[in-house]
This record gives structure tokens, C-alpha cells and sequence, in this order.
């Protein structure tokens, strides 16, 4: 474990440094401070850059190795630095603070639960019990070592497209080779402490994105009931894309109420990345940035051009993915064809399907079982903060609605048996759902929150 856990921090401190030039060109790090509060979104950052990268690099059919990830870091952090000194600094406010006891103490414990929950993910990657999910072990896991052992996307016998589901993007199996090229072989053992990282790093940038505007004694104790969900504990190292997917689409929708909030583009910039990551992650990828560019769009209304980068972006990666899945000849995803929803004859004999997914994906957002209360605590302080904040009670209710139908559609026009389908997939694909509601829980308890103290 020692070679694996060297190479796990040594890439993680590659995406650091990578992660930190960019938020450096885009004008959010300026000083040590900033660097320090900023650094899990820094992580996030450069991992997310990288991953993206390796996609395009495996398309133009270059190999997931040291020297071409070397390279991709180094053209990263070259364009970031020249773009530096240009743009102006990203008008960082005083992180909010606690003035009383009680506050501050709350905030404390909130902060401890948290640690106590990442230590306790860190010593079940550190020792892990190699029970994967089916699918890990039929096609993302595959696909992963044959980057690995045949140096990019063969479409041989045996390579990239032999696997199950070869349409699917391939960013996540891109970064998993990447770890095992940096652990020294492919080793699956490895591949839970690289997903911890990325998991306290995602925390780290969640608390250091709303420390502005959210006080600790609410900022702490939401992220430590996000922590706490055991579905989202049962997906962090389980090597599922929908770990990954579920992540950025969180981190997506808070750049943006961000943005909506403060208009200033560079938090659309990072979101419009992290949706480009959820795009080259999975099918469903580009359908939930279409939702959440879709639902900005509409909020936005005379600011068009925001909304097009946040879309633009998954759009161009959905394309050039597209592009080469053409040019190799591989055919499309089984399961389901959207051209389907054109057909209303089709759509008529299969109500009963959709009625039954959306049904299913209803008790799966709700469990309090899986996902704790997160959910309709987050949909009750939006609907309560319309009249004063309509942009970002909009965002927050409608971006999973269309997300939401846009799941039971799939479920709708799928050609698969329908029990099948919906038992294998539904308790993880409302992951992304949810894990976006939880994110900007803690933003809407604070504007619900100084609104209650602003009221006579």
C-alpha cells in the first residue's frame, strides 16, 4: 500500500498545483490566505481540468501516461499565469465569522462531525473490502485497465470499445488508469484513497465557495449532514461514475447561484468546467447541464451570454465525444434513444413505464433512509425565499424538476424491462439530484436565515 498511497499524493498534489494556477490566471487566489481557503477547490479544480484534458488527449489518441498528463499540466498552468496579471482580482469579501458562544460552538461541533466522518472514510479506503458494484466490475473497471494496458482507447479485440456500454464517455475510466499510472499498476486497492481525496476536497470547496455569504454555525453543520447521507457514503470510492457525476453537478450548481447572486462571470467560467467534467462522465451528463443552463437561462433572462457559456461548453465536449464514437464506428446506447420522445404513438402504449420510474425516483429523492431529509428541507427553504430571492429559489426548485423528468423519460423510452432497469440504476441516479440540493442547503438557510433577523 505504500507505492499506491506515495502515487495517490503525489497526483493529488499534481491537481493542487494545477487547480491553484488556474484560480490564480481567473483572479480568485491573490494571497496565502486565499490560497489556504481555497485549496479543496483547488484540488477540485485541477482534477477536473485533468480529467478533461486526458479525454481529449485519448480522442486525438494519445495514452493516459506521466508524460502526456506532465505536459497537459504544464500547458494549463503556462495559459493560467499569462492570464494572471490581466485580470483583475475576483472581489473576494471577508469570510463571515461568529460573534457569540453559542455560534461559534455550534460551528465547532458542526466542523468535528465532518472530520470524524472523512477519518472514517479514509480508514475504510485505506483498507477496502474489494465488494464492488456489478457494474464496476463489468464494464468501469475494464474500460480503466485497458487505457491502462493498451495506451488509449483501442478499439481492438479486447480494448476500449469491446467493453459493456462503449459509448459511454471517457473521463472517469481516463482518471482511474491515471491513478493506476501513478501507483505503479492497476491495482483497484489504490483507487478508494483517490476517491477520498477528491471527497474532502469537494467538501473543502463547497466550504470555501460559500464561507462568504453562509456563517460557520450554518456552513459546518450542513456539510456534516451532507457527509453523513449513507448513500453518498456507500458512492465515494465505490469507483461508479455517479460518485463523480453526483459531485460536480453539485459543485455546478453552486458556482451558479453564486453567479446569480453576484453576476460576476468567473463563477460561471467554473461551473460551465465542472459541467463540461459531468458531460465527458456519462450519458446522462450533458442532460443535466442542459437542465441547470436551461433553468440560469430563464433566471437570467437580459444576460444571455452566461447562460450560453455554461451551456456551450458540455455542448462542444458532447460533440467532439460524438465525433470520435462516428469515426470508430461505434453504435449508440442501447438502453434508450431520445429520438424516441418524437414518436407520440410509441410514448402512448408506455405511460405505465414512465409512471412507474418517475414514482420510483420520488421514493429514492425522499429516503430518508439514503439521503437523510436533505431533499425537501432544501425544496421547503426555496419555495420559502421566492418572493425574496426568485432567482435562486427558481435555480433550486426547477433545475431538479427538469433533471427529475428528465431521468423518467429515460425510463420511459428505454427499451430495457423496466424492473430491471429501474432496480439496478434508481437509488444512484437521483444521486446528482440530490447531492445538488444539498450543496446549496447551507445557501439557503443563510438567505432564509438573515432574512428572519432582518424581519421586524
Amino acid at each position: 500500500m505504500t507505492r499506491e498511497l506515495t502515487g495517490v499524493i503525489v497526483l493529488t498534489a499534481g491537481y493542487t498545483t494545477v487547480g491553484a494556477a488556474v484560480l490564480y490566471g481567473i483572479g480568485l487566489l491573490r494571497t496565502v490566505r486565499q490560497s489556504l481557503r481555497l485549496i479543496g477547490l483547488a484540488i477540485i479544480v485541477g482534477w477536473v481540468l485533468t480529467g478533461i484534458g486526458l479525454s481529449l488527449a485519448l480522442a486525438i489518441g494519445l495514452s493516459v501516461s506521466v508524460v502526456t498528463t506532465g505536459a497537459l499540466w504544464a500547458v494549463i498552468a503556462v495559459l493560467a499565469f499569462l492570464g494572471g496579471p490581466v485580470l483583475p482580482p475576483f472581489p473576494l469579501r471577508a469570510a463571515r465569522s461568529e460573534q457569540t458562544l453559542v455560534g461559534r460552538s455550534i460551528a465547532l461541533v458542526g466542523a468535528g462531525l465532518l472530520a470524524v466522518d472523512l477519518t472514517a472514510l479514509a480508514w475504510r479506503s485505506a483498507n477496502p473490502s474489494g465488494q464492488l458494484h456489478a457494474d464496476v466490475w463489468n464494464f468501469w473497471l475494464p474500460k480503466a485497465k485497458t487505457i491502462y494496458f493498451f495506451d488509449g482507447l483501442d478499439t481492438g479485440v479486447g480494448g476500449f470499445t469491446s467493453q459493456t456500454s462503449p459509448d459511454y464517455p471517457p473521463l472517469v475510466p481516463a482518471l482511474e488508469a491515471l491513478t493506476f499510472t501513478f501507483a505503479g499498476g492497476a491495482d483497484v486497492l489504490a483507487l478508494p484513497l483517490a476517491h477520498w481525496a477528491v471527497a474532502v476536497a469537494f467538501f473543502g470547496a463547497l466550504a470555501g465557495l460559500l464561507r462568504e455569504r453562509v456563517r460557520p454555525a450554518i456552513l459546518w453543520p450542513a456539510l456534516a449532514m451532507l457527509a453523513f447521507m449513507p448513500m453518498l457514503a456507500r458512492l465515494i470510492g465505490s469507483s461508479l461514475a455517479d460518485e463523480p457525476l453526483a459531485l460536480l453537478y453539485a459543485l455546478a450548481g453552486v458556482c451558479s447561484a453564486l453567479w446569480l447572486l453576484d453576476r460576476d462571470w468567473r463563477m460561471a467560467a467554473l461551473g460551465s468546467v465542472f459541467l463540461v467534467a459531468a458531460t465527458l462522465t456519462k450519458n446522462e451528463g450533458l442532460m443535466l447541464s442542459l437542465a441547470l443552463a436551461l433553468v440560469v437561462a430563464l433566471v437570467a433572462r437580459r444576460r444571455p451570454v452566461v447562460p450560453l457559456l455554461i451551456a456551450g461548453g458540455p455542448l462542444l465536449a458532447f460533440l467532439a465525444w460524438k465525433g470520435w464514437l462516428s469515426q470508430h464506428g461505434v453504435p449508440p446506447n442501447y438502453a434508450y434513444s431520445f429520438d424516441d420522445l418524437l414518436r407520440p404513438g410509441y410514448l402512448a402504449g408506455r405511460v405505465d413505464r414512465f409512471e412507474y420510474g418517475a414514482i420510483e425516483l420520488l421514493k429514492q429523492l425522499f429516503s430518508p433512509s439514503k439521503w437523510l431529509l436533505t431533499a425537501p428541507l432544501a425544496l421547503v427553504l426555496a419555495g420559502a425565499l421566492a418572493r425574496v430571492r426568485p432567482g435562486l429559489s427558481a435555480l433550486v426548485l426547477a433545475t431538479p424538476a427538469l433533471a427529475f423528468l428528465g431521468y423518467a423519460a429515460v425510463y420511459w423510452i428505454s427499451s430495457v424491462e423496466l424492473h430491471f432497469y429501474v432496480d439496478n440504476n434508481v437509488e444512484r441516479v437521483v444521486a446528482p439530484i440530490v447531492l445538488f440540493l444539498g450543496a446549496l442547503f447551507p445557501l439557503l438557510f443563510a438567505e432564509a436565515f438573515e432574512r428572519s433577523q432582518e424581519a421586524p
